[in-house]
């Protein structure tokens, strides 16, 4: 790729170097609610043998549409019957309907909550229609970097697959929910059907230090703690606590990555410029969690969009610095930016070529790009999906305005126009609650339960909880026991206590 080129259209491709290392994010994160991200899993997860894409949703929620005015159900036998059309049909537009978003509240297509494998099949896409961005992917990747290794994230993965399957443990209103919606199935090579083998990660994580505690790792240990609660609670709470940890967990990996980014460039820009690496520099000190995104009770948006702008930036600066080092004749290996070793070699050879690459010829490439390219760094998508990811579901559908409880970015006002701040919602209190204290030897307390949300880059100290929005919501859902003279003392409890 010539550097012309790729400066007109920076988004477009980007160098195989970067592609293929941890800095890149892919699947491309585009708008997501919490259910598109749960569904999407689901698909992911359970129907990928199958052959289920996000691009065949739609219409296969159109063909369950006809089948419903038909009544027929195309995968029982002929006469065939669980519950009666009307009830069924009943179910499926009001019981676990989904609510739309404002601006669709009057459009006809299906939206249901993704409470069982087959519920995913009909809707919960990121785009009504057309192709959709895949966020299981996304928490696919997310489990294989959170695991101890390849052979941790296999069994992880299989372990939320059989989790997420409806068997005979499963509330009575699960498994009717899956048995009915199985006979209603128009493909019948669709089957629910064990993952795969996951595929070798391309980016190593054994250099990364448990000490480093990147939000991922935090993800898959709370994932596994909360699969453990499913035959504790019904399938409707279970599955909410689910869709709400995995709500942060790909949202915060999302930051990660473009925060890590801007250390990545920072970095090689510096070097380039004529700066020196510090000897005892390691990789862990661009990967580590670090510092939080945003305090909680802050304004959301100047974050997201800081991280989100500063992530296009140094995407684009990074990939001109490889191609102006190949036009250099350096030989930049696949993995440069994807083990220590590796990286530690890509910054030695561009130290040995910066005789060779014009310092005032790369910025002015780089600052030619970013004027051409404004538009696309100033609207990021990932802007959208974070916002979106994490935020209480906007509806007008009556009845349907406080469906959704697993939120981590709220209104500050009653209007819709209002500002978006950091503040959790009731479901993913409990959720973050039971995750730290079912981690913990002995009791945990308010402390553990702040340290335990800044591995997930929300900020809040000790001292201001019981001043803050998460301290009330803590005490109405009586989660903590007081203790009026040390707000560090006051002691965390365990919602789902089955000792």
């Amino acid at each position: 790729m010539k550097i012309e080129d790729f400066i007109k259209k920076p988004f477009s491709n980007d160098c195989h170097e970067y592609g293929c290392s941890l800095l890149d994010i892919s699947p491309k994160p585009e708008y997501a609610t919490g259910e598109v991200v749960l569904a999407s899993t689901l698909r992911r997860i359970g129907f990928s043998e199958s052959g289920v894409s996000e691009k065949k949703v739609y219409s296969n929620g159109t063909n369950l549409e006809k089948n419903l005015r038909k009544q027929k159900r195309p995968n029982m036998e002929e006469g065939a019957s669980y519950v009666g059309f009307d009830l069924w049909d009943s179910i499926v537009h009001e019981a676990i309907k989904s609510p739309k978003k404002p601006q669709q509240s009057e459009s006809r297509f299906l939206q249901i909550s993704p409470l069982v494998p087959d519920a995913s099949l009909y809707s919960s896409t990121s785009r009504v229609r057309g192709n959709s961005w895949n966020p299981g992917s996304l928490v696919e990747k997310i489990v294989i970097l959170g695991s101890e290794d390849d052979a941790a994230a296999n069994k992880n993965w299989k372990e939320f697959f059989n989790a997420l399957s409806v068997g005979e443990n499963d509330d009575v209103w699960a498994r009717f929910l899956q048995m009915e919606f199985t006979a209603w199935r128009s493909e019948k090579n669709i089957k629910w059907t064990e993952p795969s083998k996951l595929k070798a990660s391309q980016f190593s994580n054994k250099f990364l230090s448990k000490e480093s505690q990147i939000p991922a790792q935090q993800f898959v240990s709370d994932l596994l703690k909360i699969i453990e609660l499913k035959d504790y609670l019904t399938r409707r709470q279970w599955i909410s606590m689910i869709e709400s940890i995995l709500r942060v967990g790909s949202a915060t990996h999302v930051l990660w990555l473009c925060r890590a980014n801007e250390k990545c460039f920072d970095l090689i820009y510096n070097l380039l410029e004529g700066g020196e690496v510090k000897k005892d520099f390691n990789l862990n000190e661009i990967f580590a969690g670090g510092a939080g995104f945003w305090r909680y009770g802050q304004l959301a948006y100047n974050t997201i969009n800081d991280l989100a702008s500063g992530f296009m930036r140094s995407r684009l600066g990074i990939n001109l610095i490889i191609l102006h080092l190949k036009e250099a004749g350096c030989k930049v290996s696949d993995k440069c930016l994807s083990d220590e070793k590796s990286f530690a070699q890509f910054l030695k050879q561009i130290e040995s070529f910066r005789g060779k690459i014009s310092f005032k010829d790369f910025r002015e490439s780089f600052q030619k790009a970013l004027e051409i390219n404004k538009k696309e760094i100033g609207k990021s998508k990932v802007v959208e999906f974070v916002r979106s990811v994490l935020g209480q579901r906007q509806t007008n559908e009556h009845g349907l305005e406080s469906y959704d409880q697993g939120f981590y970015l709220g209104k500050k006002g009653d209007y819709r126009s209002s500002p978006w701040i950091v503040s959790m919602g009731p479901v993913a209190v409990i959720s973050i609650a039971y995750a730290c204290t079912s981690l913990k030897d002995g009791p945990a307390t308010i402390d553990d339960f702040c340290n335990h949300l800044k591995n997930y880059g929300i900020v809040v100290d000790v001292e201001e909880v019981g001043r803050s929005g998460i301290g009330e919501t803590l005490r109405n859902l009586g989660l903590v026991l007081d203790s009026p003279d040390a707000e560090g003392g006051m002691i965390i409890i365990n919602p789902f206590n089955r000792s």
